[in-house]
């Protein structure tokens, strides 16, 4: 294939090289933990209480931002709360910690929940 090449090359043919494939860049952070309870409850709303610890193993200080999705035994969402975004040093750890009120009616039916985590910067 070289000799093939270089010919092409020496003659003026135009050689075509193989695909370059883009490979993603490694995430350098991850959900380590995440939790949530009912920490009131009322005729109007329950409060759920929350807490996502966002780990950064990278050498950069990152921006993240986390939604906990409250959801059925389907996974219908239900509600959800998202956190302002947070800064994580490099090297280190965050606890990002909120509250969510959900409608009386509706909060019996929340069985389980996701954490979801984007990086915003």
């Amino acid at each position: 294939m070289i000799k093939i090449a270089f010919i092409a090359l020496l003659l003026g043919v135009p050689v075509f090289a193989q695909p370059v494939v883009a490979q993603q860049p490694e995430k350098t952070w991850e959900i380590s933990e995440s939790g949530s309870k009912v920490t009131e409850k009322n005729t109007v709303f329950w409060k759920y209480s929350w807490r996502v610890v966002i780990r950064n193993f990278g050498y950069e200080t990152i921006v993240v931002q986390t939604t906990v999705e409250f959801q059925d035994s389907q996974g219908y969402i239900i509600d959800e709360g998202t956190s302002r975004p947070t800064r994580v040093l490099a090297q280190d750890y965050a606890e990002i910690t909120g509250t969510t009120l959900v409608k009386t009616d509706a909060a019996p039916n929340i069985t389980q929940t996701s954490t979801k985590a984007r990086q915003v910067q």
